[in-house]
């Protein structure tokens, strides 16, 4: 294989990896939900109980599971309801209607709040607290900046002190990327320590044995071992896209290699390094100064997370993943999961409305999909003074049923998933995001302090020396 296909194969690798890195990321940013936040509580708990806990704090309206009904405007013992109610169960809207109210791992039942009682949520969360029932109220993902500024702030400091600065630069990119694409402390802390193992094996690039003196140095394990085990507790999305990192990082660096072969196969003399790779020291004033840098970039990522930790409230349990639940929400990138939309709504009301006046032989209410223009037509009777007469009505699946649907949603007499649901906008669709942004918590706070120790000790280390 030539070396142009090479190089075109290595860059292709790299700018996948960013592709990946980029889709599946992790970017939180406002609230989960429009003018409503989410009180969650062990689904073990009772629901009684828990609705009572709410109540008392004083917040009203809530939305629960418990409350919600049949979401139509019909009286209680017409047909429609009747059979409404008979294929309540096979129903894909009423059945798809519940995934609002559970986290992805159905950890913990879900209570819509409006926003103005936010504040008696709170006292409602610590009611539970001190009952000995999990709870916590969702925060206001706010992007953390500070994440993505750390690691950009380390690597330009790093290329600054690397004496092959485009090399860093090229595979600084994906490590940064990272902690930009999964914000929080933790994967930052991870981004750092790997910056650090590839700084440190980069000093020997070009130097004969570079390869074998850097995959035994105990260092550069180390921080490459730590790095990979900080991003794989962290959350199952680190790891999995800590991959594309190493890939990403490795690809870079072998279209590097092969760029500077084809670059130097233009003249007949080129210079290389005398010295070979087991002469160099580790312990100079470039690599003192990139350990101190590490150890103040991960000091500030754990600072932040601890900080952040205590501004939400720990879980009731001492290492709770709680903060890395993932909630149904509105601002979801990636929609995912079995939400239905306002469309579905509309849909299953007009199955409801129409259900008694198809043939039995027609698709049942939970497996039909109206399409714009269906028509259905029905005899109404009514009995006047020249006797029963029989006059005809028809229903008409168009935009006037739609939006006579959606305001019928804010005449439903309880507190209702729809109104939820309405309050996004029409064209929402819900998917799963984390609860807390920046990765808060005590589990991260534990894995940034952990990450924190390697430099510190390689500080000392070299203090020592």
């Amino acid at each position: 294989m030539s070396a142009v296909k090479k190089l075109s194969i290595f860059c292709s690798i790299a700018v996948l990896s960013i592709f990946v890195l980029f889709i599946f990321r992790t970017v939180p940013s406002g609230n989960l939900w429009e003018r409503y936040r989410i009180v969650y509580v062990d689904n073990a708990s009772d629901d009684d109980y828990a609705a009572e806990v709410l109540k008392k704090a004083g917040c009203e309206n809530v939305i629960s599971l418990s409350s919600q009904r049949l979401p139509v405007m019909l009286p209680v013992h017409s047909p429609e309801v009747s059979l409404a109610l008979a294929f309540s169960d096979a129903d894909g809207y009423l059945a798809k209607r519940r995934a609002y109210f559970f986290d992805r791992g159905a950890q913990y039942r879900l209570y819509y709040i409006e926003d103005r009682y936010a504040p008696l949520a709170e006292d409602a969360v610590r009611e539970f607290r001190t009952s000995g029932i999990a709870a916590g109220l969702d925060t206001q993902g706010v992007y953390p900046f500070i994440v993505p500024l750390i690691c950009t702030a380390f690597a330009l400091l790093l290329c600054f002190l690397s004496p092959h600065r485009a090399l860093f630069f090229a595979a600084a990119v994906f490590p940064v990327l990272f902690a930009a694409c999964v914000p929080f402390y933790a994967a930052a802390a991870s981004a750092c320590l790997f910056l650090y193992a590839l700084f440190i094996a980069l000093r020997l690039w070009g130097r004969r044995g570079a390869f074998s003196v850097v995959k035994t140095n105990p260092v550069f394990i180390a921080f490459f071992i730590v790095s990979l085990i900080t991003a794989c507790v962290s959350s199952l999305r680190s790891a999995l896209l800590f991959v594309p990192v190493i890939v990403g990082t490795v690809s870079a660096l072998a279209a590097f290699s092969t760029a500077e072969r084809l670059y130097e196969a233009r003249y007949r003399f080129t210079l290389v390094p005398i010295r070979p790779a087991r002469a160099i020291p580790f312990f100079t004033k470039a690599t003192f100064r990139g350990t101190a840098a590490c150890a103040s970039s991960i000091a500030v990522l754990f600072a932040a997370s601890l900080l952040s930790s205590f501004s939400v409230g720990f879980a009731a349990a001492p290492f709770s993943r709680v903060p890395q639940l993932e909630f149904p929400s509105a601002r979801a990138q990636s929609p995912a999961g079995s939400f239905p939309t306002l469309d579905e709504y509309v849909a299953w009301c007009w199955n409801t409305k129409t259900a008694p006046y198809r043939s039995v032989n027609a698709q049942s209410a939970h497996e039909r999909h109206p399409k714009t223009g269906d028509t259905v037509v029905f005899p109404r009777y009514s009995d006047g003074e020249a006797g029963i007469s029989e006059t005809s009505v028809s229903m008409v699946f168009d935009k006037n049923f739609y939006d006579a649907a959606l305001g019928d949603i804010d005449a439903l007499p309880y507190p209702a998933v729809e109104k939820l649901i309405k309050a996004q906008g029409s064209r929402v669709h819900a998917g799963y995001v984390f609860s807390v942004s920046g990765g808060g918590g005590l589990l991260h706070t534990l894995l940034a302090a952990f990450a924190l120790c390697i430099p510190s000790i390689l500080l000392i280390r070299s203090k020592l020396r």
